[in-house]
């Protein structure tokens, strides 16, 4: 498993990416807010969003619903 935490502007939407290593694909994945009380991880529709076909890696966005700074965890379930 991949991960990569990312700190995210003040009320902005940030988005956090993760790649798999090379020669291999992604089988699943997801991201989490690390501070929910002020900002959420908004999912893409149908779920976390899986980059390239077959999937290499992921990608969430973070929104602040503040004017705190929030971080947000993306990661993916690598496989050779």
């Amino acid at each position: 498993m991949v991960f990569r935490t990312l700190a995210g502007g003040q009320g902005a939407g940030t988005f956090n990416t993760v790649t798999c290593p090379a020669g291999s694909y992604a089988t699943g994945g997801g991201a989490y807010d690390l501070n929910t009380s002020t900002g959420s991880v908004s999912d893409f529709r149908g779920g976390w969003r899986p980059i390239g076909s077959p999937p290499t890696g992921y990608q969430s966005q973070l929104s602040s619903n503040t004017s705190s700074n929030e971080s947000t965890v993306v990661f993916a379930i690598c496989r050779p």
